[in-house]
């Protein structure tokens, strides 16, 4: 990243699972404070297409909360999934 400017990076960056099977994603921030941001979890599908599952404050997409757990760690500039 360009020393002064706000980059994400996000851990894995692309997973195929099975439906049931238990994944972790991470979001760590450089540049920046997380806590100057409202962070924001999306699921992009095989057409590309966007699916908002989270947001911080435990709000969920249509379909998402009885499947996902969002937290933020702002103090550590992460974001988990």
């Amino acid at each position: 990243a360009v020393t002064g400017q706000m980059a994400l990076e996000q851990s894995p960056r692309e997973l195929t699972v099975q439906e049931g099977d238990k994944v972790n994603f991470q979001c760590s921030m450089t540049g920046d404070n997380m806590w100057s941001y409202y962070m924001y979890w999306y699921r992009q599908g095989p057409r590309g297409t966007l699916e908002w599952i989270y947001v911080e404050g435990d709000l969920y997409g249509e379909g998402f909360q009885d499947h996902f757990k969002g937290s933020v760690e702002s103090s550590k500039n992460r974001f988990t999934l």
